[in-house]
């Protein structure tokens, strides 16, 4: 599917003008899938008994930005940050434990449902500038293999919390093979795209996870009443949120839309995106951050410092939000293998990197 659709994607004729043909882009991933096996499992965690058994809640775990092969040097963002693949490891190992760690918490005192994921984009860097082709520590090819496999690793261990877990999965905009953002078949030539179909693939016979992929820019998710909307934030300006909104509103209000969709109830109670880099909940949209941090794009625009966090919130039958988290990983900037999820990162890039 993900060759047939590949191809199509770039043109009938295979005659994409960017980076890769497609031959040689899917010969080469391949060839690079062919020469290594993976296999990782989960550790099943004991669940307490909840003080308050006649209350649940959904845990709300977002994941975007993960810019994985990005890498940012001390010296070139004044000390503040550090990061490539390793480090984008050891902080989505630090992510799982937390996010385990905090929803064993909630589990004490009522009981959780479900854990719903909005896997929000830009998982891998991708190299739509130029600079990237350089500096990024893994090729295209070898990011996507290595991206899906941490993110992969990630959801097994939020799976030993022996919860129901759905993800929903939208493409961001840094991983795709176009010069611009295309007008047509925007999923289909993202690499993030590529990398989700593997993942669902992969989770395709699993019992406890169900993994879903819109390839529109916008999902649309039912968590009791509420009606979530979430998409990459493509476009979207910093302080422009509301805007955002009352397009989204006036789409997802049209008599037209609902017609054809059957789409029911009130436009959106939450919008969830990324994209941003600098998480923040507001009243009615839920901006998650990135796993990168800083980087020097931040330093040269005199940006206020960002911290590497991810948001995570809880949703009840009466509240669209009840509790609310920002994972800080800033702290993490170790590029050794200090855990299962950088020990595998340390040998892929040792093995495929560039």
């Amino acid at each position: 599917q993900v060759k047939a659709t590949f191809e199509l994607a770039v043109n009938p004729d295979n005659k994409y003008e960017g980076k890769y043909g497609s031959v040689q882009f899917l010969d080469d991933f391949k060839s690079l899938l062919k020469e290594d096996t993976f296999e990782f499992s989960s550790q099943q965690m004991r669940e307490p008994k909840p003080l308050d058994e006649e209350h649940s809640e959904i845990a709300v775990v977002a994941s975007s930005d993960q810019h994985l092969t990005e890498t940012v040097r001390p010296e070139d963002a004044n000390g503040v940050n550090f990061y490539n693949s390793v480090v984008c490891a050891n902080r989505l190992w630090g992510h799982a434990q937390t996010v385990k760690s905090i929803i064993r918490r909630h589990q004490a005192m009522y009981k959780i449902e479900k854990i719903w994921s909005p896997l929000l984009g830009d998982v891998i860097n991708g190299t739509i500038h130029e600079e990237y082709i350089r500096t990024n520590d893994l090729t295209d090819i070898a990011a996507v293999v290595l991206g899906e496999r941490l993110m992969y690793m990630f959801y097994q261990e939020l799976k030993g919390l022996g919860l129901p877990i759905e993800v929903d999965a939208v493409h961001g905009n840094h991983a795709r093979l176009t010069p611009k953002v295309p007008t047509k078949r925007q999923a289909h030539t993202n690499l993030d795209w590529q990398l989700y179909e593997i993942l669902s693939d992969r989770f395709k016979s699993d019992d406890q996870l169900d993994f879903k992929i819109t390839t529109a820019q916008i999902g649309m998710k039912k968590l009791f009443n509420w009606n979530y909307v979430f998409e990459h934030g493509i476009g979207v300006a910093n302080g422009k949120e509301e805007a955002f909104e009352d397009h989204i509103r006036a789409l997802l209000d049209d008599p037209t839309f609902r017609e054809a969709t059957g789409y029911t109830g009130a436009s959106f109670d939450q919008i969830v995106i990324g994209n941003m880099h600098k998480p923040k909940f507001l009243e009615r949209t839920v901006v998650n951050g990135a796993l990168i941090g800083q980087n020097e794009l931040g330093q040269s625009w005199r940006l206020k410092p960002i911290k590497a966090q991810q948001l995570m919130w809880g949703v009840s039958r009466s509240h669209v939000r009840t509790w609310q988290y920002n994972v800080d990983l800033t702290p993490i900037k170790s590029g050794g293998a200090d855990n299962p999820f950088s020990e595998y990162a340390s040998w892929f890039v040792k093995k495929h990197g560039q």
